[in-house]
């Protein structure tokens, strides 16, 4: 052998030789960084500790029962963790490698879904180089993880994997894809005056993603949310090859990403829970179901989760009343008594300030973001950023030269009919799955039929994304208080994606439950639970425990 082919070898091991690994990658949400997922890296690493220790302990405990005593008592034990080629259990002992994305954070998540997918994929590309060089392991399984728009985010990069020629995924085993309140339908809006408002602003911010997330994007001719929601595109597709698929979400009190869309339903049956009498059940802090007593006070149940593995029996909660704090916690000292208000005086003071500061900071994320996908736009190549259709044809997917996205500034407000499912066990109620009576609300439409620049009494657009059946010629029943304020006004193009995502075969939702929570956004992960204040969000780490438990089960396949 060569010096040359010695010094080979020392860098790169024989691929007899590697660790196989099972990568998990980890995106943060908007405006965010890797440190919010600290409690997932925890876990996960956790679980696939104990996954191993399990599969060494069954992989010994099959060796001694079928070798002969006399012969293998001395036999070296194998390195812990590596897969042996006809061992069924070390198989699913694969070492867990994490990989928390951190080529976006901060103000670089408004510079879009598509593009900050893009930069993931190349940071991924770079940590499985990375592993195969200096630590001698090969990756041969892979799970994406998405909190809040970092969900969104591994939807896009999903498909861009699948893209490439040849699929990423023909060399990598996908294992299980998660997102966690992440808002698969964008910004939902209600008819009440507070989200009137949040829709008149909230559009305006944010750069690209912002555009994104309310469905003002009109390059592709219909919003991404709606391509990446489309049964012949490629990121439906991708999301399919997933044995795996877990979308967790808030049943209440999520203030940032409501359950409709972070769940990708039509109807929240949780909102008002208590006036309407929902029971739920319990294992930890997932829902394991809800019902509506009749009026005989039987139990009408609805699945909403198998239990997690390793649950303890669940627990009924009747009319669970929920203790949140009147103002956002961060107005509240962490002092005992009266001074724990000590900052109400001086809100009229504080609040006026926060958002002056706010409205600068997001002038000038807007105007940084702006030049970030220029230069993006610039360096990628457009090349790097294709989609592939049903005819598995090339076409751009990429933003404009002008690092600005085509916008719909003035969406169709159109009535439409909305199927409004009834609670179970309420009068007038339906079987499950069956609508209830078509409600009259008022859509606005960034509907794709109008943004492709077609009919409106057309059922599909311009580039084949169903647009819903929106004629404007329905007389339905006027709208109860309840349908109006608490039931999102969903456009003919958010039914699609409700009905196209959830055509996904082996998706199955999680519920979380935190009836205490102002907001539980950040609970749901445990985000800050490191901070002595913020310490109570630690009990959503028993919903991280269920989400590392399912990763670490698809990372191991099938014995």
């Amino acid at each position: 052998m060569s010096t040359t082919d010695e010094d080979s070898s020392l860098v790169t091991p024989p691929s007899s030789a590697r660790q196989d690994v099972h990568l998990v990658l980890l995106l943060h949400g908007l405006y965010g960084a890797p440190a919010n997922l600290w409690c997932l890296e925890e876990e996960v690493a956790a679980a696939g500790a104990r996954a191993r220790e399990t599969a060494a302990g069954a992989g010994a405990a099959a060796a001694a029962d079928s070798a002969p005593a006399s012969h293998h008592l001395s036999a070296a034990p194998t390195q812990s963790g590596a897969k042996g080629v006809d061992d069924p259990a070390a198989d699913r002992g694969l070492q867990i490698a994490v990989l928390n994305a951190r080529s976006y954070e901060h103000a670089r998540t408004w510079d879009g879904i598509d593009v900050n997918a893009h930069r993931v994929g190349e940071e991924l590309d770079a940590e499985i180089t990375r592993l195969a060089e200096e630590e001698g392991k090969r990756v041969v399984a892979i799970s994406i993880t998405g909190y809040s728009l970092g969900g969104l985010i591994a939807r896009a990069l999903v498909g861009q994997l699948h893209a490439r020629t040849p699929s990423f995924f023909d060399a990598v085993r996908p294992a299980a894809f998660a997102s966690i309140a992440t808002p698969h339908l964008g910004v939902l809006r209600y008819g009440s005056w507070r989200s009137t408002w949040v829709h008149a602003i909230g559009q305006h911010l944010f750069s690209r993603t912002g555009q994104q997330l309310y469905c003002l994007d009109t390059e592709r001719g219909s919003p991404l949310l709606a391509v990446m929601a489309h049964p012949d595109r490629v990121y439906l597709r991708a999301l399919g090859l997933f044995p795996s698929v877990t979308i967790f979400a808030n049943g209440v009190n999520d203030l940032t990403v409501p359950y409709p869309t972070a769940a990708i339903v039509a109807h929240d049956p949780y909102v008002d829970h208590e006036s309407t009498r929902l029971q739920v059940e319990l294992d930890g802090r997932v829902v394991r179901k809800h019902y509506v007593p009749d009026t005989d006070d039987d139990e009408v149940e609805t699945m909403v989760a198998p239990t997690p593995s390793g649950a303890t029996t669940p627990v009924p909660v009747p009319g669970l009343r929920s203790e949140r704090p009147l103002l956002p916690p961060i107005f509240y000292l962490n002092r005992p008594g009266i001074m724990r208000y000590a900052l109400f005086p001086l809100l009229p003071v504080i609040i006026p300030m926060i958002l002056s500061l706010v409205a600068l900071t997001f002038a000038y994320h807007s105007f940084k973001s702006t030049q970030r996908i220029r230069l993006h736009h610039t360096t990628a190549k457009r090349s790097l950023l294709w989609d592939v259709d049903v005819d598995g044809e090339g076409e751009p997917s990429d933003y404009g030269s002008t690092g600005q996205t085509t916008r719909n500034d003035t969406p169709v407000e159109t009535p439409v009919e909305t199927p409004v499912e009834t609670p179970i066990g309420s009068p007038g109620a339906t079987r499950p799955g069956t609508p209830g009576p078509a409600v009259r609300t008022m859509a606005p439409a960034q509907a794709a039929v109008v943004a492709a620049g077609t009919d409106t009494d057309k059922d599909t657009d311009a580039d084949g994304v169903d647009g819903g059946d929106d004629d404007g010629t329905a007389t339905p029943s006027a709208p109860t208080s309840m349908g109006q304020y608490t039931q999102p006004l969903l456009t003919p193009l958010q039914h699609s994606m409700i009905e196209h995502l959830s055509s996904v075969p082996q998706l199955e939702r999680v519920v979380a439950w935190f009836p205490s929570a102002f907001n539980a956004h950040a609970v749901i992960i445990a985000r800050n639970a490191k901070v002595a204040k913020w310490a109570w969000q630690g009990e959503g780490r028993e919903v991280v425990r269920v989400w590392a438990s399912k990763v670490v089960e698809a990372g191991a396949g099938p014995l």
